[in-house]
């Protein structure tokens, strides 16, 4: 019954032995963040079709809308035009083809973020 144990013990050690050996490895997905640099000048598309342009020097879409970053952080302040009330946008990533956003701190604190793209959906 001894040997058995020693026998089980090695065959157990030679199998954990190849299962690691033969794990391949692979570059992790790089992390998503926020680079505002290109966020600008871009259509961005919502999966509801809905899309936002925010153009240099603070244009939201076009002429009469507004957009401003808030202390220097991931929150913009924005109006779609002279004659809406200001929203606030909280942004979580911007990369070269797809940005997270959410309007309102209620969302932004449940995590409901929104995905938009570059090209429509």
């Amino acid at each position: 019954m001894k040997n058995f144990k020693i026998v089980l013990a090695a065959v157990s050690l030679l199998f954990e032995w190849h299962a690691c050996k033969d794990k391949t490895t692979t570059e992790p997905t790089p992390a998503k963040t926020l680079n505002k640099a290109l966020l600008y000048n871009k259509k961005w598309y919502a999966k509801s079709g809905h899309s936002h342009k925010f153009l240099d020097a603070g244009v939201y879409q076009a002429p009469g809308g507004t957009w401003k970053w808030l202390n220097n952080s991931d929150s913009m302040a924005f109006k779609a035009s002279e004659f809406t009330n200001e929203k606030i946008w909280y942004f979580k990533s911007c990369t070269a083809h797809e940005m997270e956003c959410t309007l309102g701190s209620a969302a932004a604190a449940i995590n409901a973020w929104d995905l938009h793209k570059d090209t429509p959906w």
